[in-house]
């Protein structure tokens, strides 16, 4: 039997690239929109934009499973992530606020 190579993606590698490209904002979902916690600034929804999602499930545990996606605000210049779990464990606003989010990812 021969030897494979595998390599597992991990969360942190993701979040470290996508900064290294300028996505330097960490965005966070509240009540009244997204809050870019570097610079305070509360986001609407239509306000940014999906640029990338990447979804990781745990090593141990498969049902953990977490989505980082890297977003743009057309109003504010600003680049950042937002990381949230995804699935069953998904929080209410944070599945409310995604939704809202337009994709600008190619199609």
């Amino acid at each position: 039997m021969g030897i494979t190579k595998f390599y597992e993606r991990r969360m942190s590698d993701v979040v470290d690239l996508l900064t290294q490209a300028g996505f330097t904002e960490t965005f966070r979902g509240e009540i009244g929109g997204i809050r870019g916690m570097k610079n305070g600034l509360l986001h609407r929804p239509d306000e940014l934009e999906i640029v990338r999602i990447d979804r990781f499930e745990g090593i141990s545990n498969p049902e953990d499973e977490t989505m980082v996606l890297a977003l743009s605000c057309k109003a504010h210049g600003c680049h950042g992530t937002y990381i949230t779990p995804y699935g069953k464990d998904m929080p209410s606003v944070d599945a409310t606020l995604i939704r809202r989010i337009p994709d600008g990812r190619p199609k």
